[in-house]
């Protein structure tokens, strides 16, 4: 978004403490348990992707601080993630069939506002998680 008025600029900055640098420096915001998952869904639906055939889901985003607590999250919710660093950008990623399937089921939840394209990817998946399982992950990754 581009403002032509310094003055609204500045208010903005100093009212919200937005940076030029906020992608490099923002952290995760802290959300009520009972709102986390519309939380992720939003953020995955702007900064996530789907490779449904891949049984992949991942997160990409330029905030180290901001991303390692989205991994924390994540595994507190037991998904098993795991993060990279490539240059400015860091990746969360989940894998698994079973896995992407509950985090699916977990992030559309009691939905009411979502991205329709990324919620049928996930709908491809005509089995339950219960009967779905993961293959075991190199644990060796970075």
């Amino acid at each position: 978004m581009l403002f032509h008025s310094k003055i609204m600029k500045n208010d903005l900055q100093m009212l919200f403490n937005i940076t030029s640098e906020k992608s490099y420096n923002i952290t995760f915001p802290i959300v009520s348990e009972q709102y986390i998952h519309h939380f992720i869904r939003g953020y995955f639906d702007g900064d996530g992707h789907v490779n449904y055939r891949g049984y992949t889901v991942s997160f990409v985003g330029g905030s180290r601080k901001y991303m390692e607590t989205l991994l924390t999250t994540l595994n507190q919710h037991r998904f098993d993630p795991y993060m990279t660093e490539n240059g400015k950008h860091y990746r969360v990623f989940i894998t698994g069939r079973k896995s992407i399937k509950q985090f699916a089921d977990w992030i559309y939840h009691d939905k009411s506002l979502y991205l329709k394209r990324k919620y049928e990817a996930f709908a491809q998946e005509t089995f339950t998680a219960d009967k779905l399982h993961d293959r075991k992950r190199n644990r060796n990754r970075k």
